[in-house]
């Protein structure tokens, strides 16, 4: 009986055993985090995501199961926050902005989502000059350039001029004289000079092209005056060097500030007459042999402005006299002074006569 006793609990030792060892091995269900199940789910949109500046941006979040949100918080990458859920803000300055939102929930970790704003600089009012000084000359001739615009410097990526002589005569922004360059014309002949800027936004920005002309050659003259009433007389005197004949044209602009000719003259030096109002431009061609040079000036006829006499009447009055009377007649009433009737009707015919001067005073 003793062993059937111990084989019995012998046998209920191992079946637990058993037990335990499948218990372990079964896989078991992790049940999640509450926090982590009512986590909110969120999603932001912008519109525009790119643009120039001043960019104005709108947010909007969509957050699913927001009932549990304790706020909201936005980072717009420029230093600006904002505590609601759909907002809009502008950006000032060009830049790249990474844009942060985030719902923040009680007693869970936050949800936080970004976005990439590109704001690129406004280029409407973006300009591009060159300024040449002399534009024309001989041979060795120096010219100095100079970079006029309305573009940054921290907005241009590359700068490009190109002095017209060969593929390299040309300088970037990696020259440190980028902003005011030389060259030197060795050489007669026209040269179209070109300059290129590009900003960090890729927009190309072309100035007008200038044109230098060396030859020993060259178109001057001087003009007595450039603007005064008409009929104003301008002489015309010719200072140019190597030429060997010359031709005058005067030109008058008109309201679309294209040119009109009106007179050309063969001769070195003129007088000539502008008769009426009106903005001219005189243009100078000297030639010699097979080649020619161009200069002009701009003449400004104008009318003085006059100012209408002003013209003062003096008026003069012509007093009452003094009733004068003779002494009173038998029924006592006092007779008029036969003067006192004469000199009232003369100051009446005076001022008929002549109303502008006289007048009556009571």
């Amino acid at each position: 009986m003793r062993k059937i006793l111990i084989l019995f609990l012998i046998f209920g030792l191992v079946i637990g055993l058993a037990g335990t060892v499948s218990a372990a091995d079964k896989p078991t269900s992790v049940t999640q985090n509450s926090s982590d199940n009512t986590k909110p789910k969120i999603q932001i949109e912008v519109s525009p995501d790119i643009g120039s500046a001043p960019l104005k941006v709108t947010f909007t979040a969509t957050v699913i199961d927001s009932t549990s949100i304790e706020r909201y918080w936005w980072e717009f990458g420029d230093g600006n926050l904002a505590t609601v859920q759909n907002t809009t803000h502008i950006y000032e300055k060009a830049g790249t902005y990474t844009a942060n939102f985030t719902a923040i929930r009680k007693d869970s970790p936050s949800e936080k989502q970004s976005v990439t704003i590109r704001v690129d600089a406004d280029t409407s009012a973006y300009k591009v000059v060159i300024n040449a000084t002399p534009v024309q000359g001989t041979a060795p001739l120096k010219v100095s350039f100079k970079l006029s615009t309305t573009i940054p410097d921290d907005d241009i990526d590359m700068v490009e001029w190109k002095f017209g002589v060969d593929a390299s005569s040309r300088i970037s922004k990696d020259n440190n004289t980028w902003k005011a360059p030389a060259w030197t014309y060795a050489d007669d002949g026209t040269y179209i000079i070109s300059l290129t800027i590009k900003t960090h936004s890729k927009k190309e920005f072309r100035a007008d092209p200038v044109t230098i002309t060396v030859s020993n050659l060259v178109a001057s003259f001087i003009a007595s005056q450039v603007s005064g009433p008409p009929p104003l007389v301008v002489k015309l005197t010719d200072t140019s060097r190597g030429a060997a004949s010359w031709v005058w044209t005067i030109y008058k602009m008109n309201d679309q500030n294209t040119r009109n000719a009106i007179d050309t003259l063969c001769m070195q030096n003129i007088t000539y007459t502008f008769d009426s109002e009106g903005k001219y431009e005189v243009e100078l061609l000297v030639m010699k042999d097979f080649t020619s040079v161009i200069t002009y000036k701009t003449i400004t006829v104008k009318a003085k402005a006059t100012t209408a006499p002003t013209t003062t009447v003096t008026t003069t009055a012509i007093p009452t006299p003094e009733p004068k009377t003779n002494n009173p007649n038998a029924a006592g009433k006092l007779l008029p002074n036969p003067i006192h009737v004469i000199d009232e009707f003369i100051r009446l015919l005076l001022a008929m006569l002549n109303p502008a001067k006289y007048r009556i005073t009571i």
